[in-house]
């Protein structure tokens, strides 16, 4: 009888086959001009991108995907225009998981005041978590995300008002992000209203702040840290806290990683959905990447890249977590296109142990 582990094996060739993914994004820009909608003239040019996501998975049994299955994960589909030399209006949509569920995931303009400060209003990835704001399929490194995703309830985009520019306007030594949005209805990801159907208004009469510094000291090296705070209840009394700090090298054919996050607060009351889910506030994440371009730019070869994660999630209080290991091979035979494969090793801590380890494939195409 064949074990789990052989079965996982066996499948992973089959997966690879047929699994499709998208390319480090280097877009290449497509201009459509359009009406203007206050004076009639063709004078606004639209820049238009997107990117296909396709992936597969195949995990032990008592992993979250316990049944095997290629999934088209996302499609998605931007444009950008500019409205004058300060103003710029951007939005995004994608369609997950081949189901009937498109999201607006940004969707806002930018006034560019003055070369030291951008005026950003409408919806916009709240710039809390650095692996939020490059989390995108052709420009992650691996199919999979860090467990440490959950912390800032996993893909936090917000509308409100956002602060952004340089503090050294030669340079971008010193960047920073102020923002002020709703806030989640829940600590976990279900409290980030995303889909076109739902009600992207707040819930209580609070907002939530978040400020970001970002350093870049020398080519490849930057570093970064985020504070935000807020209340997500209907009532507006339970309240969150979350501190992050991040830092990343690339250099030449090296990409080093790292990110720590840290949440406290009100723990979510065990109540029914749509938000509230009992989750508690009291988490803390890291992950730690190292990924090196193998071999680049060769006959039918854009690069090959070989990579390694070490990640953890656990409470605050207690033992009880997740530790995982990831190892991953990125083959790209062109620019725009990717093919990525990983498989991971996870073990539990502070709690009974599961048979849970898999692979992930996937392939991405972007423009």
């Amino acid at each position: 009888m064949r074990t789990a582990w052989n079965r996982i094996w066996m499948g992973m060739p089959f997966f690879f086959l047929f699994s499709v993914t998208a390319a480090q994004a280097q877009y290449q820009e497509v201009e459509t001009p359009v009406k203007g909608l206050l004076f009639g003239e063709a004078d606004i040019f639209v820049s238009l991108h997107g990117f296909v996501n396709a992936e597969a998975f195949y995990f032990q049994r008592q992993a979250e995907h316990d049944i095997p299955s290629f999934d088209l994960h996302n499609f998605y589909f931007s444009a950008k225009a500019q409205a004058g030399e300060e103003i710029t209006m951007f939005a995004e949509l994608e369609y997950e998981h081949g189901t009937q569920d498109i999201r607006l995931d940004r969707g806002f303009f930018d006034w560019e005041t003055s070369p030291w400060a951008t005026v950003r209003i409408g919806r916009f990835y709240v710039p809390m978590s650095y692996e939020r704001t490059h989390y995108q399929a052709p420009v992650r490194l691996m199919t999979s995300r860090p467990l440490m995703v959950d912390v800032a309830f996993h893909e936090w985009s917000d509308t409100g008002l956002e602060l952004l520019g340089t503090l050294t306007p030669s340079g971008d030594l010193i960047r920073y992000d102020l923002s002020v949005v709703n806030g989640p209805r829940g600590l976990s990801e279900d409290g980030i209203p995303v889909s076109l159907g739902e009600d992207n208004r707040d819930n209580n009469r609070n907002k939530s702040i978040v400020a970001r510094v970002n350093i870049k000291p020398t080519t490849g090296l930057t570093f970064g840290t985020a504070y935000g705070t807020g209340k997500y209840d209907d009532a507006g009394k339970l309240g969150f806290k979350v501190i992050e700090f991040d830092g990343r090298y690339a250099i030449g054919r090296l990409d080093l990683w790292g990110e720590f996050m840290k949440r406290t607060g009100d723990d979510e009351p065990g109540i029914t959905p749509p938000f509230l889910t009992g989750t508690k506030a009291d988490q803390q994440g890291f992950y730690l990447l190292a990924a090196y371009k193998a071999l680049e730019k060769q006959p039918q070869l854009y690069y090959l890249m070989p990579m390694i994660r070490y990640d953890a999630l656990k409470e605050n209080v207690g033992s009880a977590g997740t530790e995982r290991v990831t190892l991953g091979l990125n083959y790209s035979p062109k620019k725009h296109v990717v093919f990525k494969s990983e498989y991971q090793f996870t073990h539990e801590t502070g709690q009974p142990q599961k048979k849970n380890n898999g692979a992930m494939l996937s392939a991405v195409i972007d423009f």
